[in-house]
């Protein structure tokens, strides 16, 4: 009795592993997943892990330009109107004086705008100075006058006489005889207006 039990249970150990057992011929492999990832040669976009970075605004022309704003200009100063000024004095033979001299007062020697020269008898300009006798009586008439000379002679001139000097600097002059006495000196009142100052910034 007790073979014929043994003998049962072989039996059915074989059958139960005969079924449990894949087929002959038959590789095993993993179970088939609904809704896996396509194949990878059918990817058409880059990879995932390829990272392009942001754009270059500077390698696209069409890109906006940039806003910072210079920095702001300052502002120039306006200039100063130049302010006239007036001197008085007697002026003698080989004597003369500039409009831009200060003091303006006569000094020796013939680098000057204007001098006295004994060898001419005249008043004579130098260092690119004009005068103008033609009836000025201001500086505004002196400023627009062009009757230009390069000197007077001094017996041509009397008491009262105006005349104007206009300086290679730009400034304008003004001149009164206001006494006189030939060959010995000029009484001269001389109205100055100096050359306009640069702007300043």
């Amino acid at each position: 009795m007790g073979t014929l039990l043994a003998g049962i249970a072989a039996l059915v150990s074989i059958f139960t592993y005969g079924s449990s057992s894949p087929a002959r011929g038959t590789a095993p492999g993993p179970p088939s997943q609904a809704g896996a990832a396509p194949s990878a040669s059918r990817e058409t976009g880059p990879s995932a892990s390829e990272d392009t970075g942001p754009p270059d605004p500077s390698a696209d022309p069409s890109a906006a330009p940039s806003t910072t704003s210079p920095p702001p200009v300052a502002p120039t100063t306006p200039r100063k109107p130049p302010t006239p000024r007036t001197a008085q004095f007697d002026l003698v033979e080989g004597y003369g004086f500039s409009l831009n001299d200060d003091p303006l007062r006569p000094s020796e020697g013939q680098l000057f705008e204007v001098h006295w020269s004994s060898f001419w008898n005249a008043l004579v300009a130098d260092l690119g100075a004009k005068l103008i006798k033609d009836g000025s009586k201001s500086l505004a008439d002196c400023k627009k006058a062009t009757r230009f000379e390069d000197s007077l002679n001094e017996y041509l001139l009397v008491k009262g006489d105006r005349f104007c000097v206009i300086s290679a600097t730009g400034a304008v002059g003004l001149v009164e005889v206001t006494d006189l006495e030939p060959g010995t000196y000029f009484g001269l009142k001389v109205t100055v207006l100096p050359a306009p100052e640069p702007a300043a910034s």
